[in-house]
């Protein structure tokens, strides 16, 4: 379904969430060097954001709807969408696949929260919010915070916000957590990783630890006009999967970034067919940790973070002077053979006489990943891996 259509069903706000990504992964890309490994969860970050806006009013509510891309939807439809989505990918959850999620907006003393507003969080987004005493005594504040944060991700995410990062004149931190862990369809013989190279640069090289797949049937594809090839590794169940979008150059991934969007998410999943592949994949672990104080303005958010933010929903009694102070996100993701946890073709004709070789799938250097549902193709999570 497309987005701004009259009849407003899921898919709406399944692919605002993919197009939120892909606009959040490009603003965090633009801030870290070339050479480091990125891994974030957008879903979890719109997730708390749109738990924000639930109450929020105003410009304030306005640029929340634009930074997420749901400005077409009335706002009644954006949470009712958001309750569908997250009730989806959770429900697909089960003993091989885990997924959890966890918002809460952390706020100080004597600013009370309308129980209009406490109601529709807990049964829109299973979310709460606690009061904390920010003025006397910041350091414990964000122990408390960081204490939350690693409960809610099985100890997969510490210190989720690092010291002095709280003061005394912080009124408002919002955290989310997310943490995933799937058992591939097909896992990795254990005996058959290999130490191989990785190319980190055409000059550059390191040793990793590649885990290999003799020819099986796989769902991978190719693009000449993006010059890569997509893989899709499905999760138990199949409800979930990995993608890996591999540059054919070893070079190849400024460019690879360069043509993310939603436009290419699409055009890539169409590319991908079931044929016979040979894939090697390098195992890897990657945590993410960002602010996101300076990528949400530059996607337009900009009202939430002012002291005349307009928190009318929330607040009983706004007046002014409230304002989020910060937006705190961390993801983890480790990659093996059993599985994956994280806390984030032009046609060809062939003589039909010859059996065609196995597409092979090396991904002995830099790449994009996502973690999606595979029905609509939700990101979840997405990063790139370059230097191991």
């Amino acid at each position: 379904m497309k987005r701004g259509s009259s009849v407003l069903g899921p898919c709406t706000v399944y692919e605002s969430v993919t197009e939120f990504s892909v606009r959040l992964y490009n603003q965090i890309k633009s801030t870290e060097s070339s050479e480091s490994n990125i891994f974030m969860s957008p879903y979890s970050v719109s997730t708390a954001l749109a738990l924000t806006m639930l109450g929020t009013g105003g410009k304030t509510e306005e640029e929340l709807k634009h930074g997420l891309c749901v400005e077409s939807l009335p706002t009644s439809d954006i949470h009712g969408e958001y309750r569908h989505l997250a009730k989806t990918i959770t429900s697909k959850t089960g003993s091989d696949v885990i997924l959890q999620t966890a918002n809460r907006i952390f706020c100080e003393n004597g600013m009370e929260l309308r129980s209009e507003y406490v109601e529709k969080s807990r049964r829109i987004y299973g979310s709460d919010s606690k009061q904390l005493d920010f003025k006397q005594d910041p350091e414990k504040c964000r122990l408390e915070i960081n204490e939350w944060a690693e409960k809610q991700t099985n100890g997969k995410i510490k210190d989720l916000i690092p010291e002095d990062q709280i003061s005394e004149s912080t009124m408002m931190v919002l955290t989310n957590a997310i943490y995933f862990k799937g058992d591939w369809e097909k896992k990795f013989k254990k005996e058959r990783t290999k130490s191989a190279d990785f190319h980190v640069t055409p000059t550059a090289k390191v040793k990793v630890d590649m885990m290999t797949m003799k020819k099986d049937e796989w769902k991978v594809g190719r693009s000449r006009s993006y010059r890569c090839k997509v893989l899709q590794l499905p999760y138990k169940g199949k409800k979930m999967s990995m993608v890996i979008f591999l540059p054919d150059k070893i070079d190849g991934i400024n460019k690879l970034e360069q043509d993310l969007s939603v436009e290419f998410i699409k055009d890539m999943k169409k590319k991908l067919e079931r044929q016979d592949a040979i894939i090697e994949i390098p195992k890897f672990k990657i945590e993410g940790s960002y602010k996101l104080e300076n990528a949400l303005p530059e996607m337009g958010i900009v009202e939430l973070f002012s002291t005349g933010a307009d928190f009318s929903g929330m607040l009983e009694s706004p007046g002014g002077g409230a304002g989020v102070s910060d937006v705190f996100h961390k993801a983890f993701v480790e990659v093996n053979e059993e599985g994956t946890e994280a806390a984030a073709a032009t046609a060809v004709e062939v003589d039909r006489c010859l059996p065609e070789p196995p597409l092979e799938f090396i991904a002995d250097h830099p790449f994009l990943f996502a973690i999606i549902e595979n029905k609509h193709w939700t990101v979840l999570f997405i990063g790139r891996f370059t230097t191991p």
